[in-house]
């Protein structure tokens, strides 16, 4: 059970967080091989709602106290998602939906978060402030656009304006 979210639980002793990180190399590299590349490779698609990044910007969530460092160099070594969406708002917004984290905190993730996103060719950052109907139309937009110009590329087809 969770008291109070996982912000609240301890972390992880130190080879425990290592024995953590050795599981999400296994998962990020041979799992991803075995289940996400085969499906990947018939058409299909995988959402997932967490990844690495998750972890590096906020490791105390998944109980971590490894070394920061071990997993920046997995985040460089593993298969990147084609498409990654940060649900971006401003701080205070963030802060009033979920209360898991200090102000100070939750500003200091969107910061990282947005850090690390910025440099990504994949990563569309979505403006998360505004009604659902059109943060959703914007993702099923981006998606759409993405599975379609895999069509294009796959068959030889000509991409339609």
């Amino acid at each position: 059970p969770k008291p109070d979210g996982p912000h609240s639980l301890p972390p992880r002793s130190y080879p425990a967080s290592l024995l953590k990180a050795a599981w999400w190399t296994i998962c990020y590299t041979v799992g991803y091989g075995l289940s996400i590349h085969s499906h990947l490779a018939r058409a299909g698609l995988v959402v997932n709602h967490r990844y690495l990044p998750d972890a590096i910007v906020d490791p105390k969530r998944y109980r971590y106290s490894g070394p920061k460092w071990y997993l920046e160099a997995l985040w460089r070594v593993v298969p990147k998602p084609h498409l990654l969406f940060l649900l971006d708002a401003p701080a205070e917004v963030i802060q009033a939906r979920k209360k898991e984290v200090t102000p100070e905190e939750t500003g200091r993730q969107r910061d990282a978060y947005r850090a690390m996103a910025q440099p990504l060719p994949f990563a569309h950052v979505i403006d998360n402030s505004r009604p659902l109907p059109g943060v959703v139309g914007e993702i099923e937009g981006i998606v759409l656009k993405f599975l379609s110009d895999r069509v294009v590329r796959q068959f030889g087809l000509e991409a339609q304006p």
